[in-house]
């Protein structure tokens, strides 16, 4: 059962001051029993109210640390002896204060530009997508104020200055963001709701983004769904209860308040479950009298869209869907850093490797390496090196563990596969079985960091979706080793392949 605790004021996503005329923000606490209960309910009704206003929150949170940072980098360099360098005097407090005070500015002005701080449903980002941001912030910021102190010679300052403070103001905002997200978690396990959202239509899209949001983990409630009235609507979809159709919107309002509306489009297409334009236009009335935000989902939602892609056209709405092949100057950096790379740990790790390789062939008389066909870049096949973890004939007899054809997905993960030999179960759990792949790194077949290299049989039995992930290099480790590893479901894994793919950098390459 849930208490409504009603405030007139906007949505913090709007950004506006408190609404006297009676704009509504619906906030919902678990109902409890008991004067100590209640409470605890208005406590967390007033934190909730607050987070509303936690963008403003973090930006100072942000603006702080990054001065602290530079602060204590300036104290590094000039009051103590931790740096080794040659003695350029003491150094200006008050230059170094001004220039602390430039570049938390600009660095927070980025970050509120690229709707870092839009504590709405659009301004709910992945992790990947806060360090992305933050890091490419920053490095404007820092470029900026280097230039402006080199252009104005009474501000020309240490450069450990700014590489200290750097290093020190990147992870002490990720702190302040982890910190929020724990604190959100613990909101939401208490049943505290900010944003409560309305589903319009039946699709795959907009079930998924249900599923999404309904983990519990962040402060959202789905209330339901609501179809476009016809006779094969059904009672309930996914789990989720389906409260009527378009036309009862405002009752269902009247009865259960939300302050979010979501419908895909695919409502108002040729499709079966299409509906009027006249509904259209009756939702949009009823939201800008509510001060309810409306949102649509796009049918193309397995098709990632960064932020600054979405525009206008002389008024008609775009998103721009770009391929997910690499950029020509990242794609160069990144193979000066393969090769490099790979050819470091080769020559580095080489008597490991040599012991690896007797290991192998001590404990089992079989070759030391397993070569095996793969799909690369593009569906071009290769061949790829492992040291071998399993029996000499584990191919033959993959057909008594395992019976490929009946899987519902082309993919299989085995937790105690008996074809594994003992030093293989080390290698394995180690990631060591993996080294000899910078063999087919230096040969431009695959890279450190990409998608995971797949069996030709089950690259066949992949959708036009699923095919989209071999537009990447593959990768020695990826972002669904890192994230989902282990984790058999192949859809789970082509959806961080796909994210990787749309916003892959050198950034996200080091993260991984």
């Amino acid at each position: 059962m849930q208490e409504t605790v009603r405030e007139h004021e906007n949505t913090a996503e709007n950004g506006l001051d408190p609404d006297p005329n009676g704009s509504t923000d619906p906030v919902s606490v678990g109902e409890t029993d008991g004067d100590a209960e209640t409470g605890l309910d208005t406590a967390l009704s007033s934190i909730a109210r607050l987070w509303l206003r936690m963008g403003f929150c973090l930006a100072v949170a942000d603006f702080l640390s990054i001065i602290s940072c530079f602060m204590f980098a300036f104290f590094i360099r000039f009051r103590t002896d931790l740096l080794p360098l040659k003695e350029v005097g003491e150094g200006n407090i008050i230059l170094y204060l001004m220039a602390a005070f430039l570049l938390a500015g600009s660095w927070v002005f980025l970050l509120w530009r690229a709707k870092v701080y839009d504590m709405g449903l659009q301004g709910i980002d992945s992790p990947l997508g806060q360090i992305r941001e933050i890091l490419s912030a920053g490095t404007i910021a820092l470029f900026a104020l280097m230039v402006f102190s080199f252009m104005e010679r009474s501000m020309l300052l240490s450069r450990a200055v700014y590489i200290i403070s750097a290093v020190l103001s990147v992870p002490m905002m990720l702190l302040v963001r982890r910190l929020l997200q724990s604190f959100e978690q613990d909101l939401a396990a208490k049943n505290v709701y900010i944003h409560r959202i309305l589903l319009v239509g039946f699709s795959d899209q907009i079930k998924e983004f249900a599923q999404r949001f309904s983990s519990g983990r962040r402060l959202i409630k789905i209330n339901g769904f609501v179809g476009p009235g016809k006779e094969t609507d059904p009672k309930e979809f996914h789990g989720f209860p389906v409260l009527g159709s378009m036309g009862d919107i405002p009752a269902i309002f009247e009865k259960e308040p939300f302050d979010h509306i979501v419908i895909c489009s695919s409502v108002f297409s040729n499709g079966n479950e299409s509906a009027g334009e006249g509904e259209f236009f009756k939702i949009i009335n009823f939201c800008e009298a509510q001060n309810i935000s409306l949102y649509n989902l796009s049918y193309n939602y397995n098709v990632a869209i960064e932020r600054d892609e979405v525009g206008s056209c002389q008024g008609v709405p775009l998103f721009r869907i770009r391929d997910a092949s690499m950029r020509p100057f990242y794609s160069s950096v990144k193979r000066v850093i393969d090769v490099a790379l790979s050819l470091t740990l080769l020559v580095l790790g080489f008597p490991v490797w040599c012991l690896i390789a007797l290991l192998i062939k001590v404990s089992d008389k079989g070759p030391v390496f397993f070569i095996q066909e793969r799909v690369g870049l593009h569906g071009i096949p290769f061949r790829m090196y492992k040291f071998r973890s399993m029996v000499a004939d584990a191919d033959k007899k993959l057909d008594e563990v395992v019976d490929v054809e009946s899987l519902d997905e082309p993919v299989f993960k085995l937790q105690n596969d008996p074809r594994v030999t003992r030093i293989g179960r080390f290698l394995r759990n180690t990631s060591l079985d993996e080294i000899p792949q910078l063999l087919n790194v230096l040969k431009g077949e695959m890279s450190l960091v990409g998608p995971r290299p797949e069996e030709k049989t089950l690259v066949e039995r992949y959708t036009a979706l699923q095919r989209r992930r071999l537009k990447a290099k593959p990768g020695i480790t990826g972002l669904q080793q890192v994230v989902n590893r282990g984790v058999p479901s192949l859809s789970a894994r082509i959806k961080l392949d796909l994210i990787y793919m749309k916003q892959q950098g050198l950034l996200i390459d080091l993260y991984i």
